[in-house]
């Protein structure tokens, strides 16, 4: 189950994105109709997935929210468009969506999608832990995987070595300076 918020101005195609969510054991966790107003709301929502018209009421438009989402709440978007047009497509593109579909929106497209937008959530995450918990060195001849929570010492050995302890008991020299290893 996923928790989306959609952004949409006409009244009859969010009424049926609602129904689509709902047979697909969704949660909405909100909506909105203007593109000036949005953003904020969606700041708030607690949302996992965004579904987000191009073609909006307001200054802004879906791209511009996009774009915003992408820079400050790093959140998975699915554009919805009736527009078909390769400049326009190719606009929503280079806001690095999980994909765009067309109006009217069919159920199995917006269970693919959610879907997609879900794992594409769930790699990132696992990305970004990997590189903020781990770093790799060379032990021996091989490249070894260290987790940082399993450090339990850490000595300077001199300006360029230091001396691990790790919680499996293994004691790890490391060419590299103190200063280097905490950055």
């Amino acid at each position: 189950m996923a928790r989306v918020f959609i952004v949409e101005d006409e009244e009859i195609i969010l009424e049926r994105i609602l129904i689509l969510l709902e047979e697909l054991e969704h949660e909405v966790v909100g909506h909105s109709g203007n593109a000036d107003e949005a953003f904020d709301k969606i700041k708030v929502s607690n949302a996992e997935v965004v579904l987000l018209d191009i073609a909006l009421p307001g200054k802004n438009n879906g791209i511009s929210i996009a774009k915003q989402i992408n820079a400050e709440l790093q959140m998975p978007i699915i554009f919805t468009s009736s527009f078909q047009d390769k400049e326009t497509i190719g606009e929503a593109a280079d806001c690095n969506p999980v994909t765009y579909l067309t109006k009217p929106i069919q159920k199995g497209d917006l269970l693919a999608a959610i879907e997609l937008a879900l794992r594409q959530k769930m790699a990132e995450k696992t990305e970004e832990q990997d590189t903020k918990d781990v770093f790799y060195t060379k032990i021996g001849d091989k490249l070894s995987k260290i987790e940082v929570s399993s450090i339990l010492w850490i000595k300077a050995a001199d300006s360029n070595y230091c001396d691990l302890t790790l919680s499996d008991g293994r004691k790890v020299s490391l060419r590299t300076s103190l200063l280097k290893l905490m950055k």
